[in-house]
């Protein structure tokens, strides 16, 4: 800003910024992890966390573990028809150390079992037997004769 006319510019009609903003409650108890590239589906979460009185933040992609146990819980947002990309090995690391140490995830991601279940393919040259460890011992993924499907472990 030059509100003195000292500098010489070529237009005065650039003295503007473009931000984007988000606030939220001051204690927040869900870490919401925007994980979709470009597509907005955390919104839809974020509406009905804050319908139901949840307080949460929202992070960008590949929060620390050390980020995601300052919350109670965490929803890592993936979007729909994505397969490939999904939890790399830094957010697969992360995610280890902080449900290792007991922490609550909700993985939203109608393709994450394609993305992380299925071992080196044609159709998925990201996989790996990490990727297959990871979904099975975290996620529950089991891979019955070609079928991706979950198993939910209930804790008495």
């Amino acid at each position: 800003m030059d509100p003195n006319g000292r500098v010489r510019e070529g237009s005065e009609r650039n003295q503007t910024q473009a931000t984007d903003l988000w606030s939220g409650p001051a204690s927040p108890k869900v870490l919401l992890v925007d994980d979709d590239q470009t597509l907005s589906h955390e919104r839809a979460i974020a509406g009905a966390l804050a319908v139901l009185g949840v307080p949460y933040a929202l992070s960008g992609p590949h929060p620390s573990a050390a980020t995601m146990r300052r919350y109670s819980a965490v929803i890592w947002e993936s979007a729909v028809d994505r397969g490939q990309g999904q939890l790399d090995k830094y957010d697969r690391a992360a995610l280890r150390a902080y449900l290792d140490r007991g922490g609550k995830l909700l993985v939203t991601s109608n393709r994450i079992f394609d993305a992380l279940g299925a071992p080196q393919s044609s159709s998925n040259p990201q996989g790996t037997d990490e990727n297959v460890q990871f979904a099975a011992q975290y996620l529950g993924e089991r891979i019955p004769e070609g079928n991706s499907t979950y198993v939910v472990v209930q804790e008495d």
